[in-house]
């Protein structure tokens, strides 16, 4: 009996389905968390983030707009407190 597999990633392939914020389901068996979260898998509470962290792009980009919610394929400030909530 083949189990789901649920997955994170930072590539950049993934960055677009990093901006929809859900689940999505690649293939039968096979998911992405999605950006950052809180979720149960079968009955175990699982916290995530995926992508890389933004402070590696520097301060001049990461402080440019500190209200950034969204770039690419790197998490942002939004994106921890959302699991830690």
């Amino acid at each position: 009996m083949p189990i789901t597999t649920y997955f994170v990633d930072s590539t950049p392939i993934i960055a677009p389905f990093m901006s929809q914020g859900t689940e999505y389901s690649f293939a039968k068996g096979l998911k992405f968390l999605g950006r950052s979260g809180v979720t149960v898998i079968n009955g175990l509470r699982v916290a995530f983030v995926s992508g890389v962290d933004a402070d590696m792009l520097g301060s001049e980009v990461r402080l440019a707009d500190p209200t950034l919610t969204y770039i690419g394929n790197y998490f942002v400030q939004k994106d921890i407190d959302t699991v830690i909530a």
